[in-house]
């Protein structure tokens, strides 16, 4: 259990700082990189802060006293991995600094490195931060959203990702093997010495050796080879698919690398740094490794155990719900109520002008390069990179789309006017994010800014409505299915192979019941398979 909407008052929390002996995060204690060697602490009626070698002793002497931490999924890490009481109730300062940051609220100090007075300092910080939080309604993501998601987090680091190192060693074989027959192929295509990972190489080929238009420069003013780049040169020709088929393997290669340099061997996991707040937008992040980016050849060797299978679930079309949910369109809205219909073919007859029957399988790609260039605030200009297709015909996909759902035109269009005003915006649970560049004097950055301020309305619902299920869902989640993952709208779990059934219908039931404030009915997809690959 949460502390409630926080009050500020020290009374009896006690802050508690765990000193460990290496690397200061939750995923290193998860490995067993970092061990516990001691805590401080600091609150009414406790001695002056020194280090306790007795954690134990000290944290069971604290009963049922709040606690109070700078970084509460470090905290409770150390606490569960160790096997230490879980306090009922719990404050993390971090968090309250980090929200009120990214609101552009002040928020003066910052919670101080590890060293004997920094429980001083927490303590202080959580008699008064509170107060900002209620000031500027950012209480309830706080209590309400960010809060009951940590230890949900606690559980994903300290479970990790079961890796198959045998197929990791098929698929880097695989990978690399594709790579040497890929240049191979490129050397005598091109008949010149290009090296595909060298963009001076490929600049110098495809622009001045084969005079192929240059579709857009970089900030620096070089011709770009990025791979919108390349998508709107593919046609024109046959070296530019073998750099993409390139770079596609490239990848892949790296992260066969990067799991296999980030495996533990004691646990026979990876263990990613996942951070509820990693994006300005409320979204998690995940680093060393990126486990949110693994292509899907790699991750058939994220595989279950032996006896257990792999269940990921997503939320189907979860910013489009929330579009549909701020903007009020009836189409949208009747769609998803009806729980049928193909909301990108829908797009493109929109755009098009033509029955929803008509459109085609290759239309209906690009329809879904609108939606979700629509809720995630795209230009025209960016749509017309990322389909490869001129301005003239981003404009009339998009035109297409709000002639069809006016709506929704009229919402993104008071959300950039609310920004003019207030510099910032909210999600549904008043997550804020300050966007002073709205008023800055460069087009460019307004216009920046504007498409910020839709995507993380947008966004943003979609993390908090996230972490919201995943908080509820851990509640209700028997001790032998382990949450490994989440990644953007989906939870990956490991469940014993007899009670698949089961936990897919726990995992839907916690997806699919209604959230807070939330008008449109929300369907989660759910998958099982013997590898992460397996499950779509």
């Amino acid at each position: 259990m949460v502390s409630a909407i926080p009050t500020g008052q020290a009374g009896d929390s006690v802050a508690v700082d765990y000193q460990v002996s290496g690397e200061r995060t939750a995923r290193a204690v998860a490995r067993g990189d970092s061990r516990l060697v001691g805590v401080v602490l600091a609150g009414q009626g406790l001695p002056g802060p020194h280090v306790i070698d007795d954690v134990d002793a000290a944290i069971r002497a604290m009963g049922d006293r709040p606690r109070v931490y700078a970084d509460a999924i470090f905290a409770r890490t150390v606490e569960k991995n160790v096997g230490l009481p879980l306090a009922g109730s719990f404050d993390d300062v971090g968090v309250m600094l980090r929200l009120l940051d990214v609101a552009g609220l002040p928020a003066t100090l910052n919670v101080p490195s590890q060293d004997q007075h920094a429980p001083v300092e927490v303590l202080r910080l959580f008699g008064e931060l509170p107060a900002c939080l209620r000031a500027s309604g950012l209480d309830y993501v706080y209590a309400g959203v960010e809060l009951p998601v940590v230890d949900s987090v606690v559980d994903m680091t300290i479970n990790g990702m079961p890796v198959d190192v045998p197929t990791l060693d098929q698929v880097e074989a695989g990978t690399s093997a594709c790579l040497d027959i890929l240049r191979f192929q490129l050397a005598d295509e091109t008949g010149c010495g290009v090296r595909p990972d060298n963009d001076d190489d490929i600049r110098a080929f495809l622009y001045d050796r084969c005079g192929l238009p240059v579709p857009f420069h970089t900030a620096a003013g070089h011709r770009s080879v990025c791979d919108d780049a390349l998508r709107q040169l593919v046609d024109l020709h046959p070296a530019v698919a073998l750099v993409q088929s390139y770079r596609t393997q490239r990848h892949a290669l790296t992260t066969c690398q990067n799991l296999r340099r980030h495996y533990c061997q004691r646990t026979g996991c990876v263990h990613g740094l996942l951070d509820p707040l990693g994006a300005a937008t409320g979204r998690f992040s995940c680093r060393h490794p990126n486990l949110h980016g693994v292509p899907g050849v790699v991750r058939r060797a994220v595989r279950a155990r032996s006896g257990m299978t792999l269940v990921e679930a997503d939320i189907s079309q979860a910013e489009y719900r929330v579009l549909a949910h701020f903007t009020h369109d009836p189409g949208l809205v009747a769609a998803f109520q009806a729980g049928d219909g193909d909301l990108h073919k829908q797009t493109m007859a929109l755009a098009l002008g033509k029955p929803v029957e008509a459109v085609t399988q290759d239309e209906r790609k690009v329809g879904k390069a609108v939606n979700f260039g629509i809720v995630y605030g795209e230009t025209e200009y960016g749509l017309s990179r990322q389909l490869g297709v001129s301005l003239a015909e981003a404009h009339s996909f998009i035109d297409g789309f709000f002639r069809g759902r006016p709506a929704v035109q009229d919402w993104i269009e008071s959300v950039k006017q609310q920004v003019r005003r207030d510099g910032f915006v909210q999600t549904l649970s008043s997550r804020r994010r300050h966007l002073p560049a709205i008023w800055s004097s460069s087009p460019a950055a307004v216009a920046e800014a504007e498409r910020q301020a839709v995507n993380t309305i947008i966004q943003g619902t979609a993390a908090d409505l996230m972490k919201m299920m995943l908080a509820r869902l851990h509640r209700c989640l028997p001790i032998d299915i382990r949450m490994l993952m989440t990644v953007h709208d989906s939870v990956l779990l490991e469940v014993p192979e007899r009670k698949a059934v089961e936990a897919s219908s726990i995992v839907r039931s916690a997806m699919e019941s209604p959230l807070p404030g939330f008008t449109i009915p929300i369907r989660g997809d759910v998958h099982t398979g013997e590898d992460w690959a397996l499950c779509k």
